[in-house]
């Protein structure tokens, strides 16, 4: 409640610590490949009723939060959908109070699709995507079709796919 009430690089970083050490933490599940599925077929109540079911996994994923803004207002839930675009802007902008997107201060996030979420945040394009071994850490380097690059540490995520491989 912290995050949403103040949100804060401090309440994001609160948020975040407790997705990585959830249980359901899963930065390569499929939930939102599904739900995008079910939105391409209309069945936005299944969509609704499997909202809970994603947390806290997808917590703080703008993706999810702009799925289901279209779904509130598809199902004629306008506040709604506005208190989920909301939620995107605020996880995709906390994304960028995690560093500068530089080799040296890349932003931090907790799963791929973040990384393109942000993009699309920034409005820029990926025209390629290396993982870079750096200092112990994982970073994703993006470059970009106006000629930039931008940086994700991708650690966290790394490290809990890790350790749920079998032995």
């Amino acid at each position: 409640m912290d995050f949403l009430q103040e949100p804060s690089l401090e309440s994001f970083m609160a948020v975040r610590k407790f997705v990585l050490e959830h249980p359901a933490y899963d930065p390569y599940s499929a939930e939102l490949q599904e739900l995008d599925a079910l939105i391409d077929k209309e069945e936005y109540q299944q969509v609704l009723d499997r909202f809970p079911e994603v947390l806290p996994n997808l917590l703080l994923s703008p993706r999810l939060h702009l799925m289901m803004a279209y779904v509130r207002r598809q199902t004629g839930d306008a506040e709604g959908s506005e208190a989920e675009s909301a939620m995107a802007h605020l996880c995709a902008s906390s994304i960028l109070k995690t560093g500068d997107g530089t080799r040296e201060k890349p932003w931090a996030v907790l799963r791929t699709s973040d990384e393109y979420d942000v993009l699309l945040f920034i409005d820029k394009k990926m025209v390629r995507q290396a993982l870079v071994q750096q200092d112990g850490r994982k970073l994703d380097r993006l470059e970009c079709e106006d000629g930039t690059e931008v940086w994700f540490d991708v650690t966290d995520p790394f490290a809990t796919f890790g350790r749920k491989l079998p032995d």
